[in-house]
């Protein structure tokens, strides 16, 4: 059952009850006694979840079904939508998509235009940005990944990482050279 709250304030009039969430058991069970507010998209569609301690801006758009939580911060023209979680203190911003059943937390920082989806998940201090694409079952803890990479599986976003550890010993080994 929804309740208004009134005046409209950051795109977020009503107030959601726990069965009006995402039907997933284990999702009602983590989020038993939290208390969520449904964003309005621009368009003027019902959103999301959003946790009272969560921003969202005016221009952000978060699906029916994806949740905000925490202190995460959600704006510019950024999407968050399917079944996707973003939470803790995780920004997400630009033009960045967090969608399917993917879960960004912890610190990271999801922006320009990247993509993140499948069932990703991303945490720690990773940062995502340009237009990297992450998507199918991969887990990034930490690091930096920019420009136009796609990684669709754990073997090759561990294989990048590897192969950018090794250019950046050899490129230790020539700067010691030179000096």
């Amino acid at each position: 059952m929804m309740e208004r709250t009134g005046a409209k304030k950051n795109n977020v009039v009503e107030v959601a009850s726990l069965s009006e969430l995402p039907k997933l058991e284990e999702m009602r069970a983590i989020f038993e006694g939290r208390h969520f507010s449904r964003h309005i998209n621009e368009d003027g569609t019902v959103g999301g979840f959003v946790e009272p301690t969560a921003k969202v801006s005016d221009a952000a758009y978060i699906g029916k079904n994806a949740l905000v939580l925490d202190n995460a911060r959600v704006f510019g023209h950024a999407r968050v939508y399917d079944y996707a979680q973003v939470s803790d203190d995780v920004l997400i911003f630009d033009s960045a998509q967090i969608f399917g059943h993917s879960r960004v937390f912890n610190k990271a920082r999801i922006f320009g235009h990247a993509q993140i989806f499948g069932h990703t998940q991303v945490f720690g201090d990773a940062q995502i940005f340009g237009h990297t694409q992450i998507f199918g079952n991969v887990i990034l803890r930490t690091g930096y990944l920019c420009s136009r990479y796609s990684f669709s599986s754990q073997e090759d976003l561990e294989l990048w990482f590897k192969k950018e550890k090794e250019f950046e010993a050899e490129h230790s080994k020539r700067l010691k050279r030179i000096s």
